[in-house]
């Protein structure tokens, strides 16, 4: 867990208990129809004046206008720095508002909200592919748009009946679970912000243990959120809202073990009980992570071609020669000797635990992921609905749906994989 306190922020003298500095965390700025509960909850962040978090912290938490109601009315903060309530709406259609105070710091939070009469009609751009699905044989939808403005940017499984997709509905950060059957979709009314809040990346250790990674921009702030689901509810695991400084793109999880990566070469690391910062070796947005497991190196790739990896606490994060200037957008392996990342161009690179080699995609498409059931059959895909597949020797494009952009791929086997996407509206 980090704090950031941008030059401009409000820092007081410390409180009995180190508390400086109270800011928003998550859950600014949404809508929802009147009467009914905000999409998210809203949270602060308390922390001192080194920007690190205070836990037990009341905070005060208060309607200003509106008429609606909360959870709480005093909420202490979390190990984290974070206290948090929902918030159900007034019947007064317009803004509402909400208080967050803590007893001797100088200045509160406040929290807007748009109160709708009812359920927002369907944007236009709506109908269109969010889901892919391959049998073995053909690319099929798995998933189309309702209307609720669907864009999934990533996806991971644990098996062929527990599968996450995480992404937003128009302005509300959402993740789609399928259980074999079925795919979670959002409704109208959880769907009725114009934010830019989206999960950006999940990937897990088991059906129970399941990190998910929120991103909610508010230029100039930025705030980034890992959760984890624990087979029930999804709990903040991290969370780091700053102004003017990196956010987090990826995320990669194993057994007490989790990376997460970012803006500006950020790398923060969970060690079991808590994360910690690393120290970085490149200045370059890093955009996907990845890990062979237990006892093995950890990979990250990201702008300018850059490839770095982390053989251990001695040697800490090192660069890796790509051989290429390309932004690189995803990365897999089947084993740390035998690793795939993907980026811009059709770039396709092949590490054999000496060496990154580039390889010919047959594609000059823009790849975003990269995912292998085994046995030398590795997937890529990309923008325009792009699918190339290896087959141990050849990389061959297939046929799918050119009205999606894909950012995602996982399977439970090689004959039941999923891609997912944001929708190419007319």
């Amino acid at each position: 867990m980090a704090g950031c306190n941008a030059p401009q922020d409000i820092i007081d003298k410390p409180t009995a208990q180190g508390a400086a500095h109270l800011e928003v965390a998550s859950g600014n700025n949404q809508s929802a129809v009147i009467n009914a509960g905000v999409p998210s909850p809203l949270a602060v962040l308390v922390t001192n004046v080194d920007g690190a978090p205070v836990a037990d912290v009341h905070v005060a938490w208060t309607v200003l206008t509106g008429g609606g109601t909360l959870s709480g009315t005093s909420v202490a903060t979390n190990a984290d720095g974070i206290s948090s309530v929902g918030w159900t709406l007034g019947g007064a259609v317009g803004s509402q508002s909400v208080r967050a105070s803590v007893a001797g710091l100088s200045y509160p939070v406040v929290f807007v909200a748009n109160a709708l009469s009812g359920p927002p009609g369907p944007p236009n751009n709506s109908g269109g592919t969010a889901i892919l699905h391959f049998d073995g044989t053909i690319w099929s939808s798995a998933i189309i748009d309702g209307g609720v403005g669907l864009s999934y940017s990533s996806v991971w499984g644990a098996s062929a009946t527990r599968i996450f997709a995480a992404g937003r509905c128009r302005g509300i950060a959402f993740v789609s679970i399928f259980d074999g059957n079925h795919w979670s979709l959002p409704s109208e009314s959880n769907c009725s912000s114009g934010g830019l809040a989206s999960y950006v990346s999940v990937w897990g250790n088991s059906a129970t243990d399941v990190l998910a990674l929120r991103r909610d921009p508010l230029p100039p702030s930025v705030t980034s959120n890992i959760l984890r689901y624990n087979g029930q509810i999804w709990q903040t695991s991290y969370i780091r809202s700053c102004s003017f400084c990196a956010g987090l793109n990826a995320v990669w999880s194993g057994a007490n073990d989790a990376v997460a990566v970012g803006d500006s070469g950020m790398v923060v690391r969970f060690d079991g009980s808590k994360w910690n910062a690393q120290l970085s070796v490149t200045t370059e947005h890093l955009n996907a992570v990845w890990s062979a497991g237990a006892g093995n190196p950890v990979f990250a790739v990201g702008d300018g071609g850059t490839v770095v990896y982390y053989a251990g606490a001695a040697a800490g994060w090192q660069t890796q020669r790509s051989g290429t200037n390309q932004s690189l957008r995803g990365i897999w392996g089947s084993s740390s000797s035998d690793v795939f990342a993907v980026g811009a161009s059709g770039t396709i690179l092949h590490y054999d635990g000496t060496t990154w080699t580039a390889q010919t995609s047959g594609t000059t498409q823009n790849l975003a992921a990269v995912w292998g059931p085994g046995n030398g059959s590795v997937f890529a895909v990309g923008a325009g609905g792009t699918v190339v597949h290896y087959d141990g020797a050849t990389w061959t494009a297939k046929t799918t749906d050119p009205g999606i952009d894909l950012a995602g791929v996982w399977g439970a086997s090689a004959t039941n994989v999923y891609a997912v996407g944001t929708p190419r509206y007319p």
